[in-house]
């Protein structure tokens, strides 16, 4: 069969996360990374987010990682920033985000 040809779908490399952002990322999840041993697992991840009292954001962007084993706290901060529940503001006294109240 001699149809149209298949047009080539092009995807774009993700866009690069800005510095200012990772740094948030960073200090939000600062307790939870010095508590994992690395390499380590998203449910590892998730049971330290937990155990730390993270905010429900934090817990629920953890949770939606993919399954895989990050090699050390950089990747888990470059996975988390691209992601859209970690952009929720934390108020820095109670630990709640909006969502959360």
């Amino acid at each position: 069969m001699g149809g149209l040809p298949l047009p080539i779908l092009r995807v774009p490399p993700p866009a690069p996360v800005v510095e200012a952002k990772l740094e948030a990322v960073r200090a939000r999840l600062e307790s939870i990374l010095e508590s994992v041993q690395f390499p380590t697992h998203r449910w590892q991840l998730v049971v330290a987010a937990d155990y730390h009292g993270a905010d429900h954001a934090t817990r629920r962007a953890l949770r939606d990682l993919s399954v895989e084993t990050y090699p050390d706290s950089a990747a888990v901060v470059d996975a988390l920033a691209r992601t859209s529940w970690i952009s929720l503001p934390c108020d820095p006294t109670t630990r709640h985000t909006p969502v959360d109240d």
